[in-house]
């Protein structure tokens, strides 16, 4: 869980399942939930990532999609419920 392995393995995420660099939290979370917990998000998780854009925003000023949902992947893959496989 060491931030900077799950930024990069977050990177490589987002790359591999297509998200554009515009898109927003809302639009690519069942997408990161599918691949990493292998399941839609529930609706309290979908809550939770809204929430999680609005926090982010109010501390920096501005929105910045990309950044959002690279450090929401990156939360999830730090998350007890994922599972790495070798």
């Amino acid at each position: 869980n060491h931030p900077e392995a799950a930024m990069g393995l977050a990177g490589e995420l987002i790359e591999r399942l297509g998200v554009k660099a515009d898109a927003s939290l809302a639009d690519s979370l069942e997408a990161l939930c599918l691949a990493i917990f292998q399941r839609p998000p529930t609706p309290a998780e979908s809550e939770q990532a809204l929430a999680f854009v609005e926090r982010r925003r109010a501390a920096s000023g501005k929105p910045d999609p990309r950044s959002e949902v690279l450090e929401f992947a990156g939360l999830l893959l730090c998350a007890n419920e994922a599972i790495y496989l070798e």
